[in-house]
């Protein structure tokens, strides 16, 4: 029954995903605050929606969230910082078996990651290891209070996972953002 929920609401986010995409692409002149609400919407639902899809490798000691890649987008609209924490906690409440614990850390980690994203921008390198840096100490401590496991076992095996999908995802989505004038400028706006 409890997949049937995670379903229904995957794919109710994938619907509202789908209409926010094309009430955007549309140029619709309705008020600026309707239209970072629905951005701040697409972007969490893009994140639920990957981590959902990749969840068997999302969770636990050795992780891979793909969907943590979306964070490179914080660099070219600090905004999305929201609808990226909102992404964040959604997914781990309806993915995560960790719990409460996992539900605050997990979006806190998220979150202090990409303010210190923004203030560091002007060096990709730096900034693509500030998640896997945060994540690895703060998913690690949580993991070894857990489960009672070695702290500098679980802390590489996120730091390492982290900075994988940092790396090869982030910095690709990013040099995509990047060289696409006309989607860059439609995300900043």
């Amino acid at each position: 029954m409890e997949e049937k929920v995670i379903y229904v609401v995957v794919g109710i986010s994938a619907i509202i995903f789908l209409v926010s995409l094309g009430y955007l692409l549309k140029g619709s002149k309705q008020e600026t605050n309707t239209r970072q609400l629905v951005k701040q919407a697409m972007i969490a639902t893009l994140y639920i929606a990957i981590t959902w899809v990749f969840r068997t490798i999302s969770f636990q000691a050795i992780q891979f969230r793909l969907s943590e890649a979306l964070l490179v987008l914080v660099l070219f609209n600090p905004k999305f910082v929201t609808g990226l924490t909102l992404g964040t906690f959604i997914a781990n409440v309806l993915l995560s078996d960790l719990g409460i614990i996992d539900w605050t850390l997990g979006t806190m980690a998220s979150l202090v990651s990409m303010l210190l994203m923004i203030k560091l921008k002007k060096n990709i390198g730096i900034t693509l290891t500030i998640p896997a840096i945060l994540n690895g100490i703060i998913i690690g401590l949580e993991l070894t209070y857990l489960f009672n496991t070695p702290f500098i076992i679980n802390s590489l095996s996120v730091f390492i996972g982290e900075l994988a999908v940092m790396v090869i995802f982030g910095y690709g989505l990013y040099k995509g953002v990047e060289s696409n004038k006309k989607f860059r400028q439609l995300i900043s706006q």
